[in-house]
């Protein structure tokens, strides 16, 4: 395995332990955004690059990032960090070279109609590092506001990190 930092879409994880993820009905999470990051400021490959703002995106990111969500209507957009994935990615990769943190982080963000982080809920989490620091990280990220229709909306944004299980 290389030391570069990986950038994909998972496509194998189901979230089926957190039960009614989105904050409208219809929509719920099937699997995180994920990145992997072995090595901090080197990326290698990116299913959904880091520094595109949601609507600079492919037609086919757009299906990697929609294919997240379980019932989401052609009319509805999820919420996406504002300018890209890139100021989350910096902000913990910092954090992992500051903290040397391991393992995988499984997180559910939730995002409000003006596309404020309010809550990040964890279904996994690496084994070392402060979660308040990652909280902290995560809160800060600001969102492009998930759309109902026409409408902004409340909805939550998932993220898998994989911090790798060794250290460099």
């Amino acid at each position: 395995m290389n030391n570069k930092t990986v950038l994909f879409a998972a496509a194998a994880m189901l979230l089926t332990t957190h039960a009614a993820i989105a904050k409208k009905p219809g929509a719920s999470l099937v699997q995180p955004v994920s990145f992997s990051s072995l090595q901090s400021r080197e990326l290698e490959q990116s299913a959904l690059p880091l520094d595109k703002a949601f609507d600079d995106l492919s037609f086919g990111e757009m299906d990697l990032l929609r294919n997240q969500y379980a019932l989401l209507r052609n009319s509805e957009e999820p919420p996406y960090p504002t300018g890209g994935l890139q100021s989350i990615v910096s902000e913990l990769n910092a954090l992992q070279a500051r903290s040397g943190m391991r393992g995988e982080l499984f997180a559910v963000i939730s995002v409000d109609a003006a596309g404020n982080a309010q809550d990040v809920s964890w279904l996994m989490t690496p084994e070392q590092g402060s979660l308040e620091e990652i909280r902290s990280v995560l809160l800060a990220a600001r969102f492009k506001p998930a759309k109902c229709g026409v409408k902004a909306c409340a909805m939550e944004f998932p993220l898998h990190v994989d911090f790798g299980s060794r250290a460099l």
